[in-house]
């Protein structure tokens, strides 16, 4: 992460759960923000697609490895587990590069007939 970037930081301002309810509200209330963000995601990945010569291009290992090394990076200045940030995230591009080369494909299927 350069300094510009550390600069706009989320401060991670975890709150002392007194009951599982409690946790769960904050699990609840942290999904209803991820969730649109993920697909808001996946809008912009599957405009990629047009923009790839080929299925094959859907998956390209050096953009893969500096995503996850861009995320894992940001999780160590956070203070979060970099492990548990690079198994989501490897998760979530793998599903991202399914859903890519399912849009390539159907791009290319409409344009061959």
């Amino acid at each position: 992460m350069t300094q510009k970037n550390t600069q706009k930081l989320p401060r991670l301002n975890i709150e002392k759960c007194q009951s599982l309810q409690e946790v769960r509200n904050h699990i609840d209330a942290l999904d209803e923000a991820i969730i649109p963000l993920l697909c808001e995601r996946i809008q912009y990945i599957t405009q990629a697609a047009q923009f790839k010569d080929s299925a094959a291009d859907t998956r390209r290992f050096g953009r893969i490895e500096a995503i996850v090394t861009r995320a894992k990076a940001y999780a160590n200045v956070l203070g979060a587990n970099e492990d548990y940030i690079e198994s989501v995230y490897r998760h979530l591009i793998d599903e991202s590069i399914r859903q890519e080369k399912d849009k390539w494909l159907s791009l290319h299927e409409e344009s061959s007939s």
